[in-house]
């Protein structure tokens, strides 16, 4: 009995310090896969061990609406042509619901947060050196930097720790934040990601909006004021202006305005089969079957933008949403939104009991982060992307079913 006992705490006690750990390694460019395999390795041994899984009420109706969610996606396969990225996206996503189902069933240590906000901290210099020292060497010159990561990926990552870093600065009283601050605007800025940009001055203006504090009021007008100024006496080449300026010049702008034909055609590929759709990443291979008469003529109006957003190497409709509807149709689509927007009523539910305010506050941040990103492009193609998303939402999760068991916790 004793030893069962002994085997329970090692094997629980590895799981945590895995947790704890977990942040440094997402920030890295890669090294997370060996420590999620290894977190669902010690989960399964420990179920298996016990006999028993943790299915709490709220555990139940995640597993259930996620798995029918994912049942949808893979019916939508048959009888359907498989893209050369369907297995890829797939297994990333299949795994990343298998992490997040395992984080679920850990037993959190009560001071857990603290020790994995301390390791997040530190994590966050990592980037920060690395982007320095491009800019440094680049003389500033404004490039989409990114590093040596994906520069999806890398966006998310900085415009997520960048919201989290203000909200733990302000209500946390975190004051070492203080000195990132502007390492970690001026990042988000560099990325180049427009999408990001938008997603970073609206979470920031909403914190700051409601922290209440007469002195926060007074610096977000200074700086909205600082920033108008420094818009409009900018050079009109200014690339970073121009930037600005083409988010809504959907005509005129390339980027964008190709966005709009990928939507328009999503939409006509869902309504080919609307119930369960064409099959999951099929976007591109269908819409370059049904182009390939019409982009034979270079003289036809806006070809370039509808070369790209038809041609099979854009195999995604850059958003979330119509990605869905085209390849899983309304069961795919429903199911899934109906399953994230659960997690969404946990950490609001919770907030209004103020249960762990701080922490349902983190979570809300990073649902919103992920699913606004989705909106300009596919986040639940990156895989990266989508892993921070279930282990920081996972991990607060557990912490708030688990209530009884982590009393203790402060925030």
């Amino acid at each position: 009995m004793f030893k069962e006992l002994k085997v329970d705490v090692i094997l629980n006690r590895i799981l945590n310090i895995i947790i704890i750990l977990y942040p440094f390694f997402l920030i890295r460019r890669s090294g997370t896969d060996s420590l999620t395999n290894l977190i669902l390795i010690t989960t399964f041994i420990c179920c298996l061990k016990n006999k028993k899984i943790n299915l709490k009420m709220e555990n139940k109706k995640i597993y259930v609406l996620f798995i029918i969610s994912l049942f949808f996606i893979l019916s939508s396969l048959i009888g359907n042509c498989l893209g050369e990225n369907t297995v890829k996206h797939l297994n990333e996503y299949f795994f990343n619901l298998l992490l997040l189902f395992s984080i679920l069933q850990i037993k959190l240590e009560s001071e857990i947060v603290f020790k994995i906000e301390k390791v997040f901290y530190c994590s966050l210099f990592l980037p920060i050196v690395v982007i320095s020292v491009i800019l440094i060497e680049t003389k500033f010159k404004f490039v989409r930097v990114s590093g040596f990561w994906n520069i999806s990926t890398y966006s998310f990552m900085i415009g997520l720790s960048t919201v989290i870093s203000l909200y733990l600065l302000i209500y946390y009283k975190k004051y070492r934040y203080l000195i990132l601050m502007p390492f970690l605007y001026g990042m988000v800025l560099f990325s180049g990601t427009r999408m990001i940009w938008l997603i970073t001055f609206l979470l920031t203006f909403f914190i700051l909006l409601i922290s209440k504090n007469k002195k926060i009021y007074i610096g977000l007008l200074l700086g909205i004021m600082t920033l108008l100024v420094v818009f409009y006496k900018t050079d009109n080449n200014n690339p970073i202006k121009y930037r600005i300026k083409t988010i809504a010049h959907t005509k005129s702008e390339h980027s964008s305005g190709t966005r709009i034909y990928m939507y328009k055609e999503a939409l006509e590929q869902f309504k080919l089969k609307p119930i369960n759709g064409n099959g999951f990443v099929t976007y591109g291979i269908l819409a370059q079957k049904r182009h390939t008469e019409e982009l034979q003529d270079e003289t036809i109006k806006d070809y370039r933008k509808k070369k790209e957003a038809y041609g099979n190497w854009r195999y995604h409709s850059h958003n979330n949403f119509f990605e869905l509807l085209c390849g899983t149709g309304i069961l795919g689509t429903v199911s899934f939104y109906i399953a994230n927007l659960y997690l969404l009523y946990l950490l609001i539910k919770n907030r209004i009991k103020n249960n762990k305010k701080i922490m349902c506050d983190i979570g809300i941040l990073t649902f919103l982060f992920y699913h606004m990103y989705g909106i300009s492009d596919v986040t639940l193609y990156m895989g990266r992307v989508t892993e921070i998303y279930f282990f920081i939402v996972g991990v607060i999760i557990n912490l708030i079913i688990t209530a009884e068991e982590t009393k203790n916790i402060r925030i």
